[in-house]
């Protein structure tokens, strides 16, 4: 009996140690929290990719993806190879070919916003609020109010919706299922409370070190609340095993400076989250280190016996 999968990727979510040292935040009620529900919590985790767009690739395609640069030159800003890499990704592949339903949530980010491969696309926006481009310039240009006052609502509303229905699609089909959310959360703009408080629409401008931190540390513990609170009632419901990777494509530096980065930032922004529920098992294949190319080699020799090199 092949198990749900749940892939749950929660952008720019920081390792336990970068918590506590970049930004004195305690994590351990969340982290004894997963603990106590048969969660693995590897602590010596790190991204492959320092951004979103190849480390999605690489983890849904159980590959690296340093030929890119040799396919488009390293100083081109061309996306779409990776962009389709993530549309038609390998781990969708296998799991639909072994009658897997395979479902994805709006993320509100250009590449997972609506995925080709998947059988169903949930809490989607309108088209237009879909349109990264139309956002972007919105967003930068004197209409910025506007754009804050029409898109927020909707937005808050679509990251709700996601918590909300990813313990319900369970119900909705007797295949194996494999639901895959990016949800943008706690990454910025930091539009949340720790408690789901709405900020006011003047925090979405710059913000200097200090307050980036407290808007990082708001949203993450709004995060933590409502992954927490998606992940019992997911696990409270025996219908079938369940396997349920809560995953970040990448840590949080802050700050950081992109033209030249230091060894500390370049560290904090690797440093992610990997922490796995898997059914009960005689032997865990997980250990301490793991990365997100080999998150699916791992599982898929083990629940599919498949023979993919870690």
């Amino acid at each position: 009996e092949y198990p749900d999968i749940y892939y749950i990727i929660l952008d720019e979510y920081a390792g336990s140690k970068i918590l506590n040292d970049t930004f004195d935040y305690n994590n351990s009620e969340f982290i004894n929290y997963l603990h106590t529900s048969g969660f693995t919590v590897p602590l010596e985790t790190q991204s492959n990719y320092a951004i979103s767009f190849p480390s999605l690739s690489s983890s849904l395609n159980m590959q690296y993806v340093n030929f890119y640069t040799d396919e488009i030159g390293i100083d081109s800003q061309d996306r779409r190879l990776l962009y389709n890499l993530i549309h038609n990704n390998r781990v969708m592949q296998i799991l639909e070919s072994n009658g897997y339903t395979i479902i994805n949530f709006d993320s509100n980010w250009g590449p997972t916003n609506a995925l080709k491969i998947a059988d169903q696309n949930l809490c989607e926006r309108s088209i237009l609020f879909n349109s990264e481009i139309f956002t972007k310039v919105i967003g930068n240009s004197m209409l910025k109010p506007i754009y804050t006052d029409l898109f927020l609502p909707a937005d808050r509303e679509r990251i709700l919706c996601i918590f909300s229905e990813m313990p319900e699609i369970q119900f909705e089909t007797k295949k194996p299922i494999f639901a895959f959310a990016h949800i943008m959360l706690p990454h910025g703009p930091y539009v949340w409370g720790p408690n789901g408080e709405h900020k006011k629409i003047a925090s979405l401008s710059i913000l200097d070190v200090e307050e980036d931190k407290k808007g990082y540390l708001d949203q993450l513990k709004f995060t933590n609340k409502m992954a927490q609170e998606m992940i019992e009632k997911i696990i409270d419901e025996k219908k079938t095993p369940k396997i349920i990777i809560i995953q970040s494509d990448h840590g949080a530096a802050v700050p950081l400076d992109w033209e030249n980065p230091t060894e500390k930032m370049q560290h904090d922004r690797l440093s992610n989250i990997n922490y796995i529920l898997l059914p009960d098992k005689n032997e865990n294949p997980l250990y301490n280190t793991i990365t997100p190319v080999n998150t699916f080699r791992v599982l898929f020799n083990d629940y599919f016996n498949t023979n993919f090199e870690v």
